[in-house]
This record gives C-alpha cells, sequence and structure tokens, in this order.
C-alpha cells in the first residue's frame, strides 16, 4: 500500500493538479463562454480572455502579483462596465485557493492580519446602521478587492525573485502611465482626455489625487531597484524613471502627493543610509534625483 501510494504521488506531485481537475475546469469555461455569449460578443471574448488568464495563472501563479500590479494603474480598464480590479479580484482568489489546495501557499497568523480581520468585520458591522445600502454594498465590494489583492501578494510572492518581479512590474507601469500623462504625449497619441483632466494629471485611475497617490508608493521601489542595479545603464533608467514619477506627482496638482513626496525625502534623509542604500554615495544620488526631480 504505501508503495502505491507513492507511485500516486510520484504521479500527481503536490504542484500538478490532477486530469479529473481540468477537465471539470473545462466544462465550466465551457458554459461560461456560453453564458457571455449570450449576452453579447464581447462579453465571450472577455470571458475566453479571463479564462485564459485563469489557466495561465494557476500554471504559474508567481505571474498573477506582476498583473495585479499593472490593474492597480489602471483603474479605467472596464470589462462590459466592471473596472479590471473587479474582473481579476475573483481570479486572484481562485489562484490563492488553488495554491492552498496545493499546499503551496499559507499565511502566518501576525498582528497584520489580526488587524485586516477586525477592520472586516467592523466594516460589515457597518451596514447595521448604514443610512446608504447601496452605497454600502459598494463600499464593502470594493474592500472584498482589495483583500483578495492582499491575499494574493501575502502567498503568491514567496522570493526574492518574485518581489524583484513585482518591483519591476511597479516600476514599468509608473513609468507607462507617467509618461502618458504627460499633456504633449496624451494629445499625440489621442488620449489627453483620459489621462489628464483640466491640465491634472491622472493616469488611468480618473482621479489626480489617486494617481499622485499611486505614482508615490512606487517611487521608494524604483530608488530600491535603482541603488541595487549593477548596469550603469539600468541604473540610469530607474533614475530617469524617479523623475517621471516626481513629474507626474508635481503635474496632478495633489496637495496630498506634495506632502507625501516631502515626508518620503525627509525619511530618506533622516533614515540610516544601511536601511536601502549599499553606499552613502547611493543615497546621496538617491536624494539628489528626488530633490531636483
Amino acid at each position: 500500500m504505501s508503495a502505491l501510494n507513492s507511485e500516486s504521488r510520484a504521479a500527481f506531485p503536490a504542484h500538478v493538479l490532477p486530469f479529473p481537475f481540468w477537465a471539470a475546469a473545462g466544462m465550466v469555461g465551457a458554459v461560461a463562454v456560453s453564458a457571455a455569449a449570450s449576452f453579447s460578443p464581447a462579453a465571450a471574448l472577455a470571458a475566453t480572455f479571463a479564462i485564459a488568464a485563469v489557466v495561465a495563472v494557476t500554471v504559474r501563479p508567481a505571474l498573477l502579483p506582476p498583473i495585479l500590479v499593472v490593474s492597480v494603474f489602471a483603474e479605467l480598464v472596464r470589462v462590459e462596465g466592471a473596472t479590471i480590479s473587479r474582473v481579476l479580484a475573483p481570479i486572484a482568489l481562485f489562484v490563492v485557493l488553488v495554491q492552498f489546495i496545493r499546499g503551496q501557499a499559507s499565511i502566518r497568523p501576525a498582528a497584520p492580519l489580526f488587524w485586516a480581520v477586525a477592520y472586516g468585520l467592523w466594516a460589515l458591522a457597518s451596514g447595521l446602521w448604514t443610512t446608504s445600502t447601496a452605497g454600502t454594498v459598494f463600499q464593502l465590494s470594493s474592500l472584498a478587492v482589495a483583500v483578495a489583492y492582499m491575499l494574493a501578494f501575502a502567498t503568491l510572492i514567496e522570493s526574492r525573485r518574485d518581489l524583484e518581479r513585482v518591483a519591476w512590474a511597479i516600476s514599468i507601469a509608473s513609468l507607462t502611465f507617467g509618461l502618458l500623462s504627460s499633456q504633449h504625449l496624451s494629445e499625440a497619441l489621442g488620449v489627453g482626455h483620459v489621462v489628464v483632466d483640466e491640465g491634472r494629471a491622472q493616469g488611468a485611475l480618473g482621479d489626480a489625487n489617486a494617481f499622485a497617490a499611486t505614482e508615490l508608493l512606487a517611487l521608494p521601489f524604483v530608488i530600491a531597484l535603482a541603488v541595487q542595479a549593477r548596469k550603469r545603464w539600468l541604473q540610469l533608467g530607474l533614475y530617469a524613471t524617479a523623475f517621471v514619477i516626481i513629474g507626474s506627482i508635481l503635474k496632478s496638482l495633489s496637495r496630498g502627493g506634495l506632502v507625501g513626496l516631502a515626508v518620503l525625502l525627509a525619511l530618506l534623509v533622516v533614515a540610516p543610509f544601511r536601511v536601502l542604500f549599499r553606499t552613502r554615495r547611493n543615497k546621496a544620488i538617491a536624494l539628489l534625483v528626488i530633490a531636483f526631480g
């Protein structure tokens, strides 16, 4: 019996899902595409792409966090009226569940988890005294999206390489949408009415303040990659990305973004260079980039 069990484990390793799972998933996918097609061809196409994405990230879960990162910068992208984050959140939950079934994911009980659970319970309890049921339902659904993203990042980033992949995704997305928010470039590409509103850069988020906050979040990742880069051309490119991010925050005319940028600069000045940088010279260069960006 033990020999049979060992052969079964060899035939189906922990990271490989058995054939019945994929057969059932294929049937569910076919039904989903058929149901979507009854609404519109666009819905059927969206369902097909969603199923393909699910298969891809199920086979290689490490691909999901970078995709989620890009979606944070592209909230205006919609699928049949739903924002991209609300489309990806169920996919993220599905992949996390599959990883738990495989035994490839775990969450250690710690203070951040307890605080998140407490906040979620308090948010649910707020429905008891709400004066706007529709508004509360929308806010709770937004919280559910945030929880799905949180679980994906907490369980699917398992190595330094995974973390670096996410950092690069943040850097590339911030550079892309930062450049698109330039008024001249956006007008040349015909997207000026989307990424710029009344002279304020807003990226693909539809809100200048949210765009500034997102770009500000990306700045420490870009600086960290720049100081760790071995190749000079790559380091220069990352510092140029930092310039673009700072310019985007300034063009957003967001007071919160400007305050956040000032606080970040103050923290970089006060913090010991060993926290983020290899040498004092690297820290000085980073401070110059932010100060004169």
